[in-house]
């Protein structure tokens, strides 16, 4: 098995900005949700 230096790092730092990513995606679904209920409750 050879030791290749800084690809364990690079896949960490791909694994993070997936994650960041992700996340990001959540909290604007989340935002979203929240500003269609806030609509609904303002039609009624």
């Amino acid at each position: 098995m050879l030791y290749q230096p800084g690809s364990s790092d690079t896949a960490c730092y791909i694994f993070q900005i997936d994650s960041v990513r992700r996340g990001y995606r959540m909290v604007l679904g989340m935002i979203f949700f929240l500003l269609m209920v806030n609509l609904l409750i303002f039609i009624y």
